[in-house]
């Protein structure tokens, strides 16, 4: 709609005017009042549990996440032991150190059941940490399928 300079007593303005008012209270009537209330609205009882039902599972989720990280580092501490232990007697085993001597196979089979306990260990925590991100099984399939060609 094209405004040009009319005269207010020009029948196009008229109209014009008239449409415009006519939106106006078309507007006007679709718009509501707001008023306070006089008292604060309580939440419902509804409400309520939902926000203390909300607050329970995010302390159980925090709770969750405090546990796994005390028992991963746990896990870890332990591997980090064991693997420790395992160079030690590696060590002692190449140097015969005071009278140590493993046979071949029974050192070989150490090596092997140490290097296997740790891929599973490992493989369980990352499923427990991440369990809708990998495919676990596969993985531990695949990393055992190379370990014992």
């Amino acid at each position: 709609m094209a405004y040009s300079k009319q005269l207010p007593s020009s029948p196009q303005y008229q109209r014009q005017k008239a449409q415009v008012e006519k939106t106006l209270a078309k507007q006007k009537s679709y718009v509501q009042e707001y008023r306070f209330p006089r008292t604060p609205v309580q939440p419902t009882i509804p409400e309520q549990t939902d926000a203390r039902y909300q607050e329970l599972q995010n302390r159980a989720l925090e709770q969750d996440i405090l546990l796994k990280k005390a028992a991963f580092n746990r896990l870890f501490l332990f591997l980090a032991i064991e693997t420790v232990a395992v160079f030690v007697l590696s060590l002692l085993q190449a140097w015969h150190t005071s009278g140590f001597a493993l046979e071949e196979w029974s050192f070989r089979l150490l090596l092997a059941c140490t290097i296997v306990q740790i891929t599973i260990m490992l493989s369980v925590a990352i499923k427990h940490l991440f369990p809708d991100k990998l495919d676990n099984e596969g993985v531990i399939k695949d990393l055992l399928k190379r370990i014992l060609k």
